[in-house]
């Protein structure tokens, strides 16, 4: 998994994400947990970083997690408001305050008493993870599961 999304974030293939996200799809499809959410949505990159990189992968993971859950998903829900350092070599606290204040939910976002599913592809502290859940249940989510494609340990 660790080279899959080593090619998918790095070495411009986007497509695996599609492919994975359809893998773990299937894997969620009899999770309880899942057939309660009303939509999918990622992980936002800031605009400055997909524009380097050329997508966010998150993305890709999405659509395929969506098309086998027959979920509706959207990117336009959460937004990366500043463009932080990579998370890759920090601590806990550092990718904690990394997060913080790091994102936002656009105007006019309905999210009001949905179960959102929250993409991302690795989850090492769950700082990114737990900053964007916390913003959506304070923004009028009903729940928000996590789908992580990966952690290091």
């Amino acid at each position: 998994m660790q080279k899959l999304l080593h090619a998918l974030k790095y070495q411009n293939h986007p497509e695996i994400g599609e492919i994975v996200g359809k893998w773990f799809g299937h894997s969620l499809k009899e999770n309880a947990h899942i057939t309660g959410v009303d939509l999918i949505i990622p992980i936002p990159m800031h605009k400055k970083k997909q524009k380097k990189r050329g997508y966010n992968q998150c993305d890709y993971i999405m659509w395929g997690l969506s098309e086998i859950l027959s979920i509706p998903w959207s990117t336009q829900i959460l937004v990366k408001t500043e463009n932080t350092e990579s998370q890759t070599r920090k601590n806990r606290m550092e990718r904690y305050r990394n997060s913080y204040r790091s994102y936002a939910i656009r105007k006019n976002a309905d999210i009001q008493g949905k179960h959102i599913l929250l993409v991302d592809d690795v989850v090492t502290t769950g700082a990114t993870l737990g900053a964007c859940a916390n913003l959506l249940l304070a923004g009028g989510c009903r729940a928000v599961s996590v789908a992580a494609i990966a952690s290091p340990e």
